[in-house]
């Protein structure tokens, strides 16, 4: 981010100059929910934990089942595709829908808000630990309709996007 602090931090380095990173801190992973499909409803850049866990629970000889809701606005911000239509052909246990909530002509995927696919796709949640990342209103959203779907473990990350608004 130009002119953040850690962007200004490593652009200051030098050649050869060391430094130090602290890894990720939190309690936003993966866990072990025995019994339990996963689904992971995303909206933008809060793809990046989501992705890790994506290829974690691929890794595994005994891969659980997982839905991917990834919400983003138009064509422009399309990436991660390939890779994840490769997860999806390598992953059995994978469905990954990307939905557009601005597509522009000549889009064929799913259109409409992230939270559209909750409603539409999503008759029970008996079964499910739901992994929700994004924006504070997405979040808020997507929690309360899954909490009239019933009750199971959610866990949630927060984020902004870099002008301080959230991202739909």
């Amino acid at each position: 981010m130009p002119g953040g602090p850690g962007s200004t931090y490593l652009f200051n380095l030098k050649e050869r100059e060391e430094t130090h990173f602290k890894g990720p801190a939190g309690n936003f992973y993966l866990r072990e929910d025995p019994g339990r499909e996963l689904l992971f409803i995303v909206t933008g850049t809060g793809i990046a934990p989501i992705r890790s866990m994506l290829l974690a629970n691929a890794e595994r000889p005994d891969a659980r089942q997982a839905t991917l809701f990834w919400g983003l606005r138009g064509q422009r911000d399309l990436y991660y595709q390939e890779e994840l239509a490769e997860l999806n052909r390598r992953t059995l246990t994978l469905t990954a829908i990307t939905t557009l909530s601005r597509p522009e002509p000549g889009w064929s995927g799913e259109s409409g808000r992230v939270l559209r696919l909750i409603e539409e796709r999503i008759a029970s949640v008996k079964n499910l630990a739901v992994y929700l990342c994004g924006n504070s209103a997405m979040i808020a959203d997507a929690t309360s309709l899954l909490q009239k779907k019933g009750l199971c473990p959610i866990y949630r990350e927060k984020y902004y996007d870099d002008t301080g608004s959230p991202e739909d």
